[in-house]
């Protein structure tokens, strides 16, 4: 028993740890930001001003719900 939690604490951390890559990935399209940020320039490139205040806003709260 006294050797398992340590085994079991060494195990854990470890997967937190390799666990970053998976967490870096965008879990649903709300929250993918470098996308949003493309299409914020391809938009920016067109001159739809309208547009871009749209999707600057939604970028803003992307970025808020993630932060």
């Amino acid at each position: 028993m006294v050797i398992t939690i340590p085994i079991i604490t060494l195990i854990l951390f470890t997967l937190v740890m390799l666990s970053g890559e998976f967490l870096k990935q965008p879990i649903g399209k709300d929250d993918d930001i470098p996308q949003a940020i493309e299409e914020l320039k391809k938009t920016i490139q067109q001159e739809e001003w309208s547009q871009v205040s749209k999707k600057t806003d939604e970028l803003e709260k992307m970025w808020k719900k993630i932060a």
